[in-house]
């Protein structure tokens, strides 16, 4: 990423911690998802194939050939669209969201919004986490930090655990889990990203992906003042 580039997605990632209105606040997250995405295309990162849909546009005619015009960009298709940046900012083969209701246990409960590559029986375990999970983000809940398991076989602090075992019968080798922390400093949820092969993440692999985190977690913790209203 060049500096340009960079110093672009920050500027914008400013303006959106600062941006009140609800459109226009979904209208910058929306454009640094682009940002994002066209980075990663032109480090050629997405395979071809992937590339419409990645960028969530579709053509209309103008009468003078075409023209690119935005999808409507909502919280549902935000989500889903959260995940892909994930898996392909960290290069990684599954990725997840959740949401937190601390009010839910002792500890608060993360239930999932999103997720890539997990089949149904792992999406059915993990839609609600606890905080004494053995899993990654169960860990990260009580912690408050970001953890990794480089390699799940032959991780110590979820040896025997149900976690443990479903993972490996997802196919999942490698996990980390970075909590989303809103603008006052509380946990408002997390995102993971998972791999089918043993898997050390670099700190150059986070820089961008904690910008994609903070911006998710101020989504997050605007869509959790809706409910409550």
């Amino acid at each position: 990423m060049t500096k340009k580039q960079r110093s672009h997605i920050e500027s914008l990632c400013r303006r959106i911690e600062r941006e009140q209105d609800e459109m226009v606040f979904m209208e910058l997250v929306w454009e640094l998802h682009k940002l994002i995405r066209q980075w990663l295309l032109e480090l050629r990162e997405l395979p071809l194939t992937r590339k419409a849909r990645m960028y969530g546009f579709v053509t209309k005619s103008n009468g003078n050939g075409h023209r690119t015009a935005y999808k409507p960009y909502t919280i549902v298709n935000s989500y889903e669209t959260i995940v892909d940046d994930a898996v392909a900012l960290m290069r990684s083969d599954y990725a997840s969201l959740q949401m937190l209701y601390p009010e839910r246990g002792v500890g608060g409960e993360l239930r999932l919004l999103a997720f890539r590559g997990f089949n149904p029986k792992a999406a059915a375990f993990w839609e609600w986490v606890r905080a004494d999970s053995k899993s990654t983000c169960g860990i990260a809940l009580r912690t408050s930090q970001r953890v990794v398991a480089p390699d799940i076989a032959a991780c110590d602090f979820m040896a025997g655990s149900e976690d443990q075992h479903v993972y490996l019968e997802t196919g999942i080798h490698a996990c980390q889990t970075t909590p989303l922390i809103a603008r006052g400093g509380n946990i408002v949820g997390m995102i993971s990203t998972h791999w089918r092969m043993p898997h050390q993440p670099s700190e150059g692999d986070f820089r961008l992906f904690d910008i994609l985190a903070r911006e998710v977690a101020d989504l997050i913790q605007r869509e959790g003042r809706k409910q409550e209203q």
